[in-house]
């Protein structure tokens, strides 16, 4: 395996230039990009004239991930041939969130082997339910295998983001690779780092991604008396509290971030699915834990790497918005916490997402998570 990163801006161009000769059936092209795209066009042009043969994928990201440096205004690619590992890409297009089982299920039915290993999906991040998304890529499979990814981020201002889509950045679309063989090493892991606060509770009222209601209370009263003092940032800083959900069928809890508050219906909406019958905790995400969170991912996931360590490794980094919000002029810490875990010969991409998706620990079987800086390395044996 042979991976190696390039950036492109346009004061500077490609940095550094697009290696063409790393370009086969074997060779795997992640591009991640601002969801402002239409003045990148000609970047996107020279990626397909060098690697006709490659697999090209990517999405729009809250800010693009390379090594330690976030990047705005910039496309980030990784480059990988594969020596060993076999490749295959599906794409798809949806109308709407309500679609998003269904996607799934296409998806996963058009890579399904029983040498397929793993899976890296990317989905739109603002059309996609993650929750349904998942499960239907496992209906389609019938087994646990590892399945990594999250949705496409955008700036709160920007309307849209994208997914690239037979080589060029579309909306409302998804993509999925997946890698064949007993040779590729394929881990993931994902960790928050917000403190839970108060007492469990319960979901007693949500509907998709609303919550109404806990322990028979309005939830957004909870929220408030627990928060005292910091009720009065809620509403605009809601972000920075979210929640710890256990759903009933799990053994390992998941994070809700919540977006938004509708004071009329006392609803709070999330960025994920609720539900109900969930035991439930109030969370705090302040900058010192997300940045214990994302270097405890990093050192466990490093932790599990063979020995002797393989001479390359792919790490991808799909961190939450939410946390780059909170993380602020830190964020750049984050994504040094993440690569110094791991050794010299790492090279870090990724984007800050909408969501992202990573096996559980305990289980194996993938989820939709918030807030978490999820990391998956790719080596080959």
């Amino acid at each position: 395996m042979e991976t190696l990163v390039s950036c492109y801006t346009h004061s500077t161009g490609w940095q550094p230039a697009l290696p063409s000769a790393l370009d086969s059936e074997q060779t795997l092209v992640l591009v991640f990009g601002p969801a402002e795209w239409n003045d990148y066009q000609n970047a996107f042009f020279d990626i397909k004239q060098h690697f006709p043969k490659a697999i090209v994928a990517g999405c729009s990201g809250n800010g693009q991930i390379l090594h330690h440096a976030l990047h705005d205004q910039a496309l980030v690619v990784s480059i990988t041939r594969f020596e060993k590992t076999q490749l295959r890409l599906a794409q798809s297009s949806f109308d709407n969130r309500q679609e998003s089982w269904r996607m799934g299920y296409r998806l996963a039915s058009d890579l399904d082997e029983k040498d397929l290993s793993a899976i890296f999906v990317l989905s739109d991040g603002w059309s996609t339910n993650g929750t349904d998304l998942t499960n239907g890529l496992y209906a389609a499979l019938g087994r646990t295998i590892p399945i990594a990814g999250g949705l496409s981020g955008g700036f709160p201002t920007h309307a849209s983001t994208w997914v690239i889509k037979q080589g060029i950045p579309h909306e409302k679309a998804a993509c999925a690779i997946g890698f064949y063989g007993k040779q590729i090493g394929f881990l993931s892991q994902a960790r928050h780092g917000a403190r839970p606060f108060g007492p469990q509770r319960t979901i007693t009222y949500a509907h998709n991604n609303k919550l109404f209601e806990m322990d028979g209370t309005s939830a957004l009263d909870i929220y408030e008396e627990y928060l005292a003092e910091q009720a009065k940032i809620f509403e605009h800083e809601c972000v920075k509290f979210p929640l710890l959900m256990q759903e009933q069928d799990s053994t390992e809890p998941v994070i809700r971030t919540p977006l938004a508050v509708d004071r009329q219906t006392k609803t709070i909406i999330f960025a994920g699915d609720l539900s109900n019958n969930s035991t439930v905790q109030l969370m705090y995400g302040g900058v010192d834990n997300l940045l214990d969170g994302a270097e405890e991912a990093a050192i466990r996931l490093a932790a599990r790497l063979p020995n002797p360590t393989p001479k390359t490794l792919l790490l991808l980094a799909v961190s939450c918005g939410a946390r780059r919000v909170i993380l602020a002029e830190d964020t750049e810490a984050e994504l040094t916490n993440t690569i110094e875990a791991f050794p010299p010969n790492t090279s870090q991409v990724g984007f800050y997402s909408h969501g992202e998706i990573s096996p559980r620990s305990e289980t194996g079987v993938s989820a939709l998570h918030n807030q978490t800086m999820t990391l998956t390395v790719l080596y080959e044996q």
